[in-house]
């Protein structure tokens, strides 16, 4: 994979001097691998993520559909 980098800056208050926390955060669009000694560009780690994100919601939707059968006594009742 690789080590991103970030910089993050916690902001307390607007342009008015509003109490108004939120937190600023800048990214690289690339990260390095100091092992490998190889650059990962944002369109790889873009991959990397992506293919992630899409694993968590599969198994999270399986998840889901196991609860719904035994909620609903081995069937989804109406469905279809």
């Amino acid at each position: 994979m690789g080590t991103p980098g970030a910089l993050a800056v916690l902001h307390t208050h607007n342009r008015q001097l509003g109490f108004h926390p939120h937190v600023h955060v800048c990214m690289p669009a690339a990260a390095f691998n100091a092992k490998e000694r190889l650059l990962r560009t944002k369109v790889q780690l873009g991959k990397v993520f992506a293919a992630k994100v899409r694993a968590v919601l599969a198994d999270a939707w399986v998840h889901a559909a196991r609860w719904l059968a035994r909620a609903s006594g081995g069937g989804l009742q109406g469905c279809g």
